[in-house]
């Protein structure tokens, strides 16, 4: 199922210091909440890799919750 390959990249991938390159997901979390994440300090999204900070990788399952709701 394409959905649940999108969260367990996005799962598995959030957990790495090295994050996820942007073509493993065939769709980006909306990047309104990427930008609230990158302001709060939570992710990298340099515009070819999408990463949580150590700070985010904390709070991982929250992290979740929100970039995939």
């Amino acid at each position: 199922e394409p959905e649940e390959r999108r969260r367990e990249i996005l799962m598995m991938g959030l957990r790495l210091a090295e994050g996820i390159p942007y073509g493993r997901l065939d769709r980006l979390p909306p990047a309104d909440r990427r930008a609230a994440l990158v302001d709060e300090g939570y992710l990298i999204d340099d515009g070819q890799v999408l990463a949580a900070t150590a700070a985010g990788r904390q709070r991982l399952n929250g992290l979740l919750a929100y970039l995939l709701s």
